[in-house]
């Protein structure tokens, strides 16, 4: 997955936990995604954890306006389709047995109705579930190393095409330099090499790569009210 494309994702991942019913499950297969034959659909990841719950997401465009794609879903879902409107999406969702299926349309003046499809095990309840959830949660991002008082906003993992790839968020109260030289100093204490700029560079663009091995990072910083937000995206 590219970077934009994965940038894209994130905000499509963060409406569909606003959705999501969560539990701890081992899903035995995916349902097929019904779509129109008028929709040009591409998997962005067969196989994605999302803070620890798998799932498995799509991009979509097609030449049809926004009315198709909710007539095509109203016929295949019926009644038992949800139709809401969030910011500068509209959302359809539909329970399949244990999984949510749902469909994102962007909203606005485009050639091109375009969106994403997510399918996640959502409604799979298990024993003990909401402690085995609290238990996963706990270690969403664990394995990255944090400035104090971090707070993890997201963790995408998923396999694209043999690849294996992970989109962090985080937030913290210093500012963009303190991070850009902790994470300047971690990392290259730990192997990792800067790409492209020296640290000065990175310090004032809030933004730098980095490589070891075949391991690329990127790393980027902005700040608003008084809290920093940081992405990192990691492919393996």
């Amino acid at each position: 997955m590219s970077y934009f494309m994965r940038a894209k994702m994130t905000k499509f991942l963060s409406l569909i936990g606003l959705l999501m019913s969560c539990a701890i499950v081992t899903a035995k297969g995916f349902p097929d995604f019904p779509y129109s034959k008028e929709m040009d659909v591409l998997i962005v990841a067969n196989d994605m954890q999302v803070n620890g719950i798998r799932m498995r997401a799509f991009q979509f465009k097609t030449s049809k306006d926004e009315a198709h794609i909710v007539d095509f879903y109203k016929g295949e879902w019926g009644e038992e389709m949800t139709d809401v409107l969030f910011g500068d999406w509209r959302i359809l969702s539909h329970r399949d047995g244990d999984y949510l299926l749902t469909v994102q349309i962007e909203q606005g003046d485009h050639q091109l109705t375009h969106g994403t499809m997510g399918i996640t095990p959502a409604f799979k309840l298990a024993e003990q579930s909401d402690r085995k959830l609290a238990k996963l949660q706990k270690s969403v991002g664990k394995d990255f190393p944090m400035l104090p008082s971090s707070q993890v906003i997201s963790d995408i993992r998923s396999e694209d095409l043999g690849q294996d790839s992970q989109t962090l968020m985080f937030s913290n109260k210093q500012s963009i330099r303190q991070n850009v030289n902790f994470y300047l100093r971690k990392m290259m204490s730990d192997g990792w090499q800067l790409l492209g700029s020296n640290a000065e560079q990175a310090a004032e663009l809030g933004a730098f790569a980095l490589n070891k091995g075949e391991q690329k990072m990127n790393l980027s910083f902005v700040r608003d009210q008084g809290v920093t937000y940081g992405v990192a995206v990691t492919l393996k």
